[in-house]
């Protein structure tokens, strides 16, 4: 949530910022249910390498790595391990963040993985840009490449769609704003310059007050 405020500081007043604010409400709504759920034993998580499930004890949101908080080890004298948040990237994310009884198509539960996803996506590009050099030809490229892919954001693209809540609209155009920037930095870390410059153009001139323009411009 702190990374959500932090981009919704960006945002120009008046309707928009009203809406964005809502829809951060909704998220952090989700949240409380989600740690309440976690709270209740109700949460499992399965580790790809046991497939065991690990009871879920919520999900940290300070600093700059987010994550899960999972019960770990014999239950005598268990500890508490964190799964970062670029492990649940994906398909995962999506099946990690339900909470039993509840409607996968919640409108709140919708707000909630958008602003985590424009976040995570923003740390991922402010990191990718800091390490781009034009004195470096190679800086960005290749192992340095931009690794992560839209696929999330396409998915919450369709989930505000059908959202049909106040501020969904506001929060589909922040997703489709995140969704061009990530495809131009993916399309210049594989060389293709022209369609970065061509797709950067567009977001500029279509999103100019998108959070993750602003963001990136302070």
């Amino acid at each position: 949530r702190r990374a959500a405020e932090q981009l919704g500081a960006t945002a120009e007043p008046g309707r928009r910022a009203a809406e964005l604010a809502a829809s951060l409400e909704a998220a952090a709504s989700f949240l409380q249910r989600f740690r309440d759920a976690a709270d209740g034993e109700q949460l499992t998580y399965e580790f790809e390498q046991s497939g065991d499930p690990s009871p879920v004890l919520g999900f940290a949101t300070n600093g700059d790595t987010p994550g899960l908080s999972v019960k770990v080890g014999p239950a005598l004298r268990p500890r508490v391990e964190v799964v970062p948040l670029e492990q649940l990237r994906g398909p995962r994310l999506t099946s990690v963040f339900a909470l039993p009884g509840e409607a996968a198509d919640a409108p709140d539960r919708a707000a909630f993985l958008a602003w985590l996803t424009i976040a995570d996506h923003l740390r991922s590009a402010r990191r990718y840009v800091a390490e781009v050099r034009a004195d470096q030809p190679a800086s960005g490229l290749d192992e340095q490449a931009y690794q992560q892919n839209p696929d999330a954001l396409v998915f919450l693209d369709d989930a505000l769609q059908s959202a049909n809540a106040p501020w969904s609209a506001t929060l589909q155009r922040e997703v489709r704003a995140t969704t061009l920037l990530v495809t131009a930095l993916r399309a210049f870390s594989t060389r293709r310059n022209l369609s970065a410059a061509n797709l950067l153009e567009r977001l500029l001139a279509e999103r100019p007050h998108a959070m993750v323009v602003r963001a990136l411009e302070s």
